[in-house]
């Protein structure tokens, strides 16, 4: 569901927006990233767990600044992210950090997670990553753009590190997201119909647990979709050039030591399929790695707590400890070709 946008005031006239819930005083830190058009998503599953939740907005998104021409993204991430963890958790030896994002927001979380402890000081408290839909790193993952779908792959594959791709999506979509009325429309109208069984199921539930009427959750996430875009389109269409940036020189087949004990837990969607073979391949090369496959993008209280005791339990091993036990959808791990 969405929370109201709430403001953090940052150097250089700018803004960092950002939706939080949950207990403060806990010093168990839920860091979330949302992925296109889903500011403001917090998880109803967690509303019952002594944790604090924050769902950051992305730069270029809602009423977040974009990073300033200066400094990449990955420098300014770790900025505003010490900056909001720290207005709340000032004393931060005591915190654990739960990173965790879904589709393009998990690009922002695998920054994160493998930063330099140098050049973001907070991954020292990260207790573990969870990632819902992943995105693979392009520069290490070769073969990333024979996941894609072609409408992917116009838009995040090789041709949009060359042509302004997201110019022509946003050129397709934003007259459909003018008004939260519109954008609400739209989801009934493109999104839903696309929805398995499993995710109408997961979606129902949602519903009932946080007593919406009918309508009601579309319109929340209509309300959403409209304003990521409302101020700005920037963070739209920087997503490619954020995604093919190199991420800060991130590279989950070669974590250190220090990083790679700390459990990641990827959610593979079978109706997500570029997604779930991305998140396979991710499988096949992290260190202590764990993988589920689910019928919906809506993380649920077992996926939660699946996800928090793996972090509270962590014991590292050596070696990757990927669980490889778990019955594939698809017949081959190997990605498969969507476009020539």
């Amino acid at each position: 569901m969405t929370a109201i946008e709430e403001f953090l005031d940052l150097d250089g006239n700018r803004l960092l927006a950002y939706a939080h819930k949950g207990n403060p005083s806990s010093n168990d830190v839920i860091v979330f990233f949302h992925g296109v058009f889903g500011i403001g998503r917090v998880s109803p599953a967690l509303f019952e767990k002594d944790v604090h939740y924050l769902a950051p907005t992305l730069p270029g998104w809602g009423n977040s600044s974009p990073p300033p021409p200066s400094m990449t993204f990955h420098d300014y991430l770790y900025e505003v992210i010490t900056v909001l963890v720290t207005h709340f958790h000032p004393v931060t030896k005591n915190i654990r950090l739960y990173v965790t994002g879904a589709f393009y927001g998990t690009v922002a979380a695998q920054m994160l997670y493998g930063a330099s402890y140098d050049d973001f000081p907070l991954g020292k408290q990260i207790a573990g990553l969870m990632l819902v839909c992943p995105l693979s790193p392009p520069h290490i993952h070769k073969d990333y753009a024979k996941c894609l779908s072609w409408g992917s792959y116009i838009t995040l594959g090789p041709p949009s590190r060359y042509l302004p791709t997201m110019k022509f999506s946003q050129l397709t979509i934003q007259d459909q997201v003018t008004s939260p009325e519109k954008a609400t429309a739209f989801i009934h109208g493109s999104v839903q119909h696309k929805m398995s069984s499993e995710e109408r199921e997961a979606f129902q539930r949602t519903k009932e647990m946080r007593n919406l009427s009918e309508g009601e959750a579309e319109a929340k996430i209509g309300q959403m979709m409209y304003l990521s875009v409302a101020n700005t389109w920037e963070g739209y269409l920087a997503v490619p050039k954020v995604y093919h940036s190199g991420w800060g020189g991130y590279d989950p087949t070669s974590l250190d030591d220090e990083h790679a004990t700390k459990p990641v837990l990827l959610v593979l969607v079978r109706e997500h399929e570029e997604n779930m073979l991305m998140g396979e391949w991710l499988l096949k090369h992290m260190r202590n790695v764990h993988g589920r496959y689910e019928g919906s993008v809506m993380p649920t209280e077992d996926i939660w707590a699946d996800f928090l005791e793996k972090c509270s339990t962590a014991v590292y091993s050596g070696v990757p400890t990927g669980r490889r036990d778990l019955p594939s959808p698809m017949s081959s791990h190997d990605c498969h070709s969507h476009a020539a």
